[in-house]
């Protein structure tokens, strides 16, 4: 199997309200809008609650292909 990890800090914007309990995560083909290409679901999922920043460390966001 093939595998990608990110190189950089994936780092989403600081939550201003909860958004729910994260238990997939989505790949699209474009920054907005765009194409969902992969999904999955989480190792762990995780609460996001109002005022917390949601980080993928470099190297945790990995991809593998069969």
């Amino acid at each position: 199997a093939k595998s990608k990890s990110n190189q950089t800090a994936i780092t989403f914007t600081t939550a201003t309200g909860g958004w729910g309990t994260i238990t997939y995560v989505v790949l699209f083909d474009a920054s907005t809008g765009g194409n969902a290409v992969l999904w999955a679901p989480v190792t762990t999922s995780f609460a996001v609650y109002n005022t917390y920043q949601v980080v993928f460390a470099i190297g945790s966001f990995v991809i593998s292909v069969a």
